[in-house]
């Protein structure tokens, strides 16, 4: 009988281990998933608008700091892993990058129109690094948020504090 107990401690402690990592482990989005179920995926494509549309928005931002964007409440302080294509906001010495874009095909935000804001994530880089490539996919792991951010190259309705970057595979 008292052989049996070490046993189950030992069995009860490698079932919490092993919960603890899982529960450590980042979860993997698409791009889709950052829409609200109310949102088809079509309706996140942009739509070409004409530029007075355009003005409106910057106006509404400038004067609110903030839009209605429709994101996906849960997701705010998940820790996920998501992949994308950088657009950098902030470069600081030595030609590093501290904060980027993270969008969902190459060009977007340098391009008119730009993605809607929930199909735009704002990461700032725990440490700044160098990026080497701007037209090869990145996966970015980190928490993210739902805070509106607003900067020159478009509007993100996600942010994110960036742990890791990583090559896609």
């Amino acid at each position: 009988m008292t052989q049996i107990r070490p046993i189950k401690n030992w069995i009860a402690a490698l079932i919490f281990f092993a919960g603890t990592a899982a529960a450590q482990e980042p979860r993997e989005l698409s791009w889709n998933d950052l829409l609200p179920k109310s949102q088809s995926v079509g309706s996140a494509l942009p739509e070409p608008a004409p530029q007075t549309r355009l003005d409106r928005l910057l106006a509404e931002v400038e004067a609110n700091q903030s839009v209605d964007v429709p994101v996906v409440k849960e997701l705010n302080g998940a820790n996920v892993k998501i992949p994308g294509f950088v657009v950098p906001l902030e470069f600081v010495e030595g030609g590093t990058v501290g904060s980027l874009l993270l969008v969902p095909y190459f060009g977007a935000c340098m391009h008119y129109p730009p993605p809607p804001a929930n199909q735009v994530v704002h990461v700032e880089l725990a440490t700044p690094m160098v990026i080497d490539s701007l037209w090869e996919p990145v996966w970015v792991l980190g928490e993210m948020t739902t805070t509106f951010r607003n900067s020159e190259m478009g509007a993100a309705g996600y942010s994110m504090a960036a742990g890791q970057i990583q090559a896609y595979d």
